[in-house]
């Protein structure tokens, strides 16, 4: 009987044992992959066994997840990984080139070979013809030293496929469908769904943190504003609301900081904060950050000369009309279509009936774009981002005003209300700004 392309692959690199189910083998590895902190670990581990260079065909350290840090210790993580891997004779793959393990199937990948990684999507890699597994850093680092890799031979059924399948299904439905066939004795189920559940409802602790980083998050938009003025740079604003948070106690960035002035307040995902401001310019920023693994979404819009002109001061009325009525709406059994066909009204009272509708956003919590079912009716303890935008980008025109809102069995709570956003109020901040730097 012939044997199929796992099979032989493991015959390939078999150095140990008999490739006899349920036995121990030992298994001779080409490749390696390391990322991020396991790469850290296993650098050690190599100094620590004395070893002088890898022994493996090649292996290669990735930074792909640890890429911002409000502080120094990711920074010197790379100059860590990359300096040992010009020691121990490791590709190095600097932070933004791109996630582990596809850059290593486009990159590093030979179909016939034995990939190991301290990753869990390593076993990507078998689309190749790999024989790719994950495993833990200790095990990494042995195989870099010349070990054999040691696992009991696992039992290979071969699955045939007939016919199409549905949409929305993947391997991994695939994988789980023959668990429950030849394991009917266990319940096997999906707990994303209850996780999602459990996430989209936060718990007091949470609503706890969301409220003090909330404040955070505001604070360090008004520290933003006041320091505006034409000349400046987007970094600079960036700067510092950046050091507010730092100062504060939040661990990092939600995420990457958007702030877009001029042409760039078009770009919805705009990172690069290079510009000079201009007279006549908006800015819109976009930033806010993750405190105890809980994460604020809070957006200002305002002009750098501090005036609005007659288009953006309509928009920008606009939308701020429309997002107090949205937040006035998030009660308990209210549901966004509903929200939705009020701001449309709105929208078209000013003008901009061209314009999406907005209602109660995405939710917010260990993720900037939280989980959970949008088509619910609103419950207390949903924590939801209102950001109603109006945007012509031949005008350079993007007017955004976001909020964390908290859905309660009253009155909602905007958790970051302390960011003014009133026309007066917003201009007012900028003009009596006391802050030069």
């Amino acid at each position: 009987m012939g044997r199929n392309v796992a099979e032989k692959l493991i015959a390939a690199h078999l150095v140990e044992g008999e490739a006899t189910a349920g036995e121990e083998i030992g298994l001779r590895v080409d490749q390696t992959l390391t990322q991020d902190a396991t790469g850290t670990l296993v650098m050690l581990e190599l100094e620590a066994m004395g070893i002088d260079r890898v022994r493996t065909e090649l292996s290669v350290q990735y930074v792909d997840h640890n890429l911002l840090q409000e502080d120094h210790k990711n920074p010197e993580d790379h100059l860590f990984l990359h300096s040992a891997a010009r020691r121990f004779g490791l590709w190095y793959s600097r932070p933004g080139n791109g996630v582990s393990h596809p850059v290593h199937q486009e990159r590093f990948g030979k179909p016939g070979r034995m990939l190991l990684g301290s990753d869990s999507h390593t076993c990507a890699a078998g689309s190749l013809g790999m024989l790719a597994i994950g495993s833990g850093g200790l095990e990494v680092a042995l195989a870099m030293a010349g070990c054999p890799f040691y696992m009991k031979m696992p039992k290979i059924w071969g699955i045939e496929l007939v016919g199409k399948l549905p949409d929305w299904v993947s391997a991994k439905d695939v994988i789980l469908e023959m668990l429950r066939r030849h394991f009917p004795f266990y319940d096997l189920k999906d707990v994303s769904p209850y996780l999602d559940r459990m996430r989209m409802i936060k718990t007091p602790r949470e609503i706890e943190i969301l409220r003090h980083n909330g404040q955070i998050a505001a604070e360090a938009i008004n520290k933003a504003i006041a320091v505006t003025r034409p000349g400046r740079f987007e970094c600079e604003v960036e700067a510092e609301a950046t050091y507010h948070h730092v100062k504060n106690g939040v661990q990092r960035a939600g995420y990457a900081a958007i702030v877009g002035s001029g042409p760039n307040v078009n770009v919805r995902h705009y990172r690069d904060s290079g510009r000079q401001m201009e007279v006549g310019d908006l800015v819109v920023m976009n930033y806010g950050g993750s405190l105890d693994y809980m994460i604020i979404d809070i957006t200002r819009t305002w002009p750098v000369s501090g005036e609005f002109d007659e288009l953006q001061l309509r928009a920008y009325r606009c939308a701020l009309e429309a997002q107090k009525a949205i937040i006035a709406a998030m009660r308990p059994g209210a549901t966004r279509s509903g929200i939705r066909k009020m701001t449309a009204e709105i929208y078209k009272k000013h003008g901009f009936e061209d314009q999406r509708a907005p209602s109660a956003g995405h939710f917010v919590g260990m993720v900037v774009h939280g989980v959970g079912d949008s088509a619910l009716p609103l419950e207390p303890g949903m924590v939801i981002a209102v950001e109603p935008i109006i945007e012509i980008k031949e005008k350079q025109l993007h007017i955004r005003i976001e909020d964390t809102v908290l859905v309660t069995e009253g009155d909602p709570v905007v958790l970051t209300a302390a960011a003014p956003k009133e026309v007066a109020e917003l201009l007012a901040l900028m003009k009596n700004s006391s802050i030069q730097r």
